[in-house]
């Protein structure tokens, strides 16, 4: 396994990003944005809303990078700001056994 820079992000529960490592991204609603054919943003909202938090493992094209890699994340809501906090916990995890 390969660890890369943690990153953390938020939006509103509107979808809207308000923290992002990609600073292009704030102020922007990402709930119907497609990685690898899943809508993450919607995933880890509807999560969250149902239980509070959410642990996800998915796939993300990292800002420069041309191909998608292997995240585990960690998502919790923000009590008193209507909005969410998430983070990778861990980056380019491997497949192989």
């Amino acid at each position: 396994m390969t660890r890369a820079p943690a990153i953390c992000s938020g939006a509103t529960y509107d979808g809207i990003t308000q923290l992002a490592s990609d600073p292009r991204q704030i102020g922007i609603n990402r709930m119907d944005v497609e990685t690898n054919g899943r809508k993450l943003s919607r995933e880890i909202m509807d999560g969250i809303k149902a239980n509070g938090e959410l642990l996800l493992f998915y796939e993300y094209v990292t800002p420069g990078q041309e191909k998608p890699i292997r995240k585990l994340g960690y998502s919790v809501a923000v009590p008193g700001f209507d909005m969410t906090s998430a983070r990778a916990l861990i980056s380019r995890i491997s497949t192989r056994k």
